[in-house]
């Protein structure tokens, strides 16, 4: 009944379960302003308000997350809440059901499976949210993927648009069951193991700096700097006790992570051919948006070949979160929003652009349901004064 005002130049919004909780977080709004504070509600997350809005000064990024940040159920409610996104991918894919990997995700377990069921479900969960996004007018103008996230991304918002080709190729090779993952055949040749011994892959993060882990890699072999995260977190990856020995040196907290394949180390160079061809497809660069390499650091120009090479240099070279993140804020980029699943790269980005005006929010979390995860993210986005069409919110209405 009252439509947004894009000219406004503040606005707040008010998230709301019912008429009685919106007249008294009206109220409550209302009484902070008349005493000159700036309207919140921090713990449960129901108020917005920006007084100085980075919207129309700043560019809005779409962060798709990695590999680890998988759950059971994870897109379920989105895809109830708002169907006919879903109507819609199917009309655009031969195969969305087995893209999606729903059986697995969704069929009520805790093991969600390997790292195909991975890979396809969050590609497909990606493009799935990008697309629900879009419902609501909202468009980014850079692009981050962490890890898996930069696959996601491509297909996300169309640089590249054949999942059907991207499903049979992941599901017809052997580097998802067996070369990196599994049997861990490129570990094993890269070390020098027997086919008849056990390749036993460890991953997982580490509460310390950059510098400090390539130290202690440097003494140790078998193990790998794999992800800088922050300035205090890093992710490792190897053989099994190697990783302990690690953790033992560096002294601090380790947190396995489930279901991350063998790269973002020189492991993977073992298949860096097969690697790259898998990642090679007719690209479509949306006008106006900004890809960046989590790899390089920075923003490359899209096309067939450099978003190939992109994803290889982070499989074999690892990944540099922090230098990513700070460069798309050089570059103009001041509201980060996560694409999901999970709500770690808004978690990280909290830690490497702490001090300077920014917001980063996740659309999808394992611990808050999913559709009032979205409404928090819409309602952060109009009060940072970024365009957003209620409309989607009310159909017919």
């Amino acid at each position: 009944g009252h439509p947004s005002r894009p000219d406004a130049p503040l606005a707040i919004t008010l998230i709301a379960r019912d008429a009685s909780e919106l007249r008294a977080l009206a109220q409550s709004a209302a009484d902070q302003l008349e005493r000159g504070d700036d309207p919140s509600d921090r713990k449960a997350g129901r108020v917005f308000f920006s007084r100085n809005p980075l919207g129309p000064k700043g560019e809005l990024a779409f962060v798709y997350p990695g590999s680890g940040n998988q759950y059971a159920g994870m897109g379920r409610e989105l895809c109830l809440q708002w169907p006919e996104i879903l109507r819609a991918q199917d009309r655009r894919n031969e195969r969305l059901r087995s893209q999606l990997k729903a059986a697995e995700i969704w069929g009520g377990g805790s093991d969600i499976g390997g790292a195909r069921t991975v890979i396809l479900s969050q590609v497909t969960l990606g493009a799935i949210a990008t697309d629900l996004m879009a419902g609501f007018g909202v468009r980014p103008d850079a692009i981050i993927g962490y890890s898996l996230g930069e696959t996601a991304a491509l297909f996300s918002v169309g640089a590249w648009r054949d999942r059907d080709e991207m499903l049979r190729r992941v599901t017809e090779s052997e580097l998802f069951v067996s070369d990196l993952t599994g049997r861990c055949n490129a570990a094993r040749r890269a070390w020098g193991v027997a086919d008849d011994a056990e390749v036993d892959w460890s991953v997982g993060v580490v509460e310390t700096s950059a510098d400090r882990a390539r130290e202690v890699m440097a003494e140790l072999d078998r193990v790998y700097l794999l992800i800088v995260n922050t300035p205090d977190e890093c992710v490792i990856g190897g053989e099994r006790l190697a990783v302990r020995k690690a953790v033992e040196m560096l002294g601090c907290p380790f947190h396995a992570l489930e279901g991350v394949p063998t790269v973002h180390c020189e492991v993977a160079e073992e298949v860096s051919e097969e690697y790259r061809d898998l990642h090679v497809f007719d690209t479509y660069p949306p006008e106006g948006m900004r890809f960046y390499s989590g790899a390089w650091g920075e923003s490359y120009e899209v096309d067939q070949d450099r978003a190939a090479d992109s994803l290889l240099a982070q499989a074999v070279q690892g990944v540099d979160f922090p230098k990513t993140v700070r460069q798309a804020y050089d570059d103009g980029v001041r509201i980060f929003l996560e694409m999901g699943p999970g709500g770690s790269c808004a978690r990280m980005i909290h830690k490497i652009l702490d001090g300077v005006p920014f917001r980063a929010h996740s659309i999808s979390s394992a611990t808050q349901d999913e559709p009032s995860a979205v409404l928090r993210a819409l309602g952060m986005l109009i009060a940072e004064r970024v365009p957003v069409d209620l409309a989607q919110l009310c159909p017919g209405g």
